[in-house]
């Protein structure tokens, strides 16, 4: 699986290098450095040979962390101090989804670098005849993570989420959940829990429930004989990666209450705040679903004007409301509109919203547009 190196020579200091290699040691090992380690993992440092990323890929690769000596520590503060480690990942397939994942992996990456988590994304198929099998790779990827001996949480985002806040305290968050197999979000707040969405998936791989999770995925993909998968041109509706841990997790009562549910108002949907994705049902036309995505990005990474793009949005918004409702607007009604500013322009997200508004109940009974029996 490529990865993309964060910061290969970074400007520490001697108090911050010993610092972070004391922290490393305590993450991953549980204990305090020995003293011939720590030298040597300084002077590396300081000579540039190694960086924070390259660290905590020895010391996960060590035989120590592999047979579990934590020494000093609990069982229960290891798995803490395991968790505390975690790797981002996307995979997409060689056409339209990697030209997104080329643009939703630089906030993921910028993100990586200001928390010192790791980044890895795999462009192809692991098994499948046509794109959109590709995303079954995240079940494969996982796998891939498991059999390297990983132990921390593994952060999986489709490449078409990004994530929107940068200030988000992530280790704080997954703190939280040491004891769970992971985090997963509901498609709808109405829906059953187990109806996920995994274009974005939280997995503590410290949990052997979360690995079950993941080869019980793989067991029914690599279930499906080949000829069925040529035959499947288009995503289908009972054969896809989604669908496969839903039935996964109503199956098994163990699975299912091992997970987190997370609203998705943080994570997983347009308007998130942490996590946001844009589907297709958001955007069908795919150039349309880019430039929004591209746009947001930008905004994420201060690479656009946000002066420019939204000091007109309250003048405007208000002048719908007045012209259109005979009213001021209301924060949710800004709130709701906003993200498509953000993610538009002012000029088409002006068009969507109007559209938006005429179909509103609000608009149809001030103007006497409901039917005689509805009125």
């Amino acid at each position: 699986m490529p990865d993309i190196q964060i910061g290969a020579k970074e400007a520490l200091g001697a108090d911050q290098i010993r610092d972070y290699v004391t922290e490393a040691y305590r993450w991953i090992l549980g204990r305090e450095p020995d003293r011939a380690g720590l030298e040597t993992y300084c002077e590396l440092f300081r000579c540039g040979d190694i960086n924070r990323t390259r660290l905590r890929e020895i010391l996960i690769s060590s035989d120590e962390f592999r047979q579990g000596n934590w020494g000093i520590v609990s069982k229960q503060a290891m798995r803490n101090t395991i968790s505390a480690d975690i790797v981002f990942f996307q995979t997409a397939d060689a056409g339209f989804y990697k030209s997104l994942l080329e643009v939703t992996s630089q906030a993921i990456v910028k993100y990586c670098e200001m928390n010192v988590f790791s980044y890895q994304s795999f462009i192809g198929m692991k098994r499948g005849f046509h794109p959109w099998q590709a995303s079954f790779n995240r079940y494969y990827l996982f796998m891939d993570l498991v059999r390297a001996g990983f132990k921390g949480w593994a952060v999986y985002m489709d490449a078409d989420a990004w994530v929107h806040d940068l200030s988000f305290d992530l280790r704080a968050y997954l703190g939280r959940y040491g004891d769970r197999a992971g985090v997963l979000t509901p498609v709808a707040p109405h829906l059953p829990q187990t109806d996920v969405n995994n274009g974005v998936m939280m997995l503590n791989l410290a949990d052997s429930r979360a690995v079950a999770t993941v080869e019980r995925c793989l067991e029914r993909y690599e279930a499906v004989d080949d000829n069925t998968l040529i035959d499947l041109e288009n995503w289908p509706g009972d054969i896809n990666d989604q669908m496969f841990l839903c039935q996964t997790l109503q199956e098994s009562d163990e699975l299912r209450l091992a997970f987190h549910y997370e609203s998705n108002s943080l994570m997983n949907e347009r308007d998130a705040s942490f996590i946001r994705t844009l589907l297709r049902l958001h955007y069908p036309a795919r150039e349309d679903r880019l430039v929004a995505i591209r746009r947001s990005v930008d905004g994420v990474l201060g690479e656009r004007d946000e002066v420019g793009d939204m000091g007109l949005y309250p003048g405007v918004m208000s002048a719908i409301y007045r012209g259109m409702l005979g009213r001021e607007p209301d924060e949710g009604g800004l709130r709701h509109f906003r993200s498509r500013f953000e993610q538009l322009g002012i000029e088409r997200a002006l068009l969507e919203t109007i559209h938006e508004t005429t179909l509103s109940r609000e608009f149809a009974e001030r103007h006497g547009l409901l039917p005689k029996a509805e009125v």
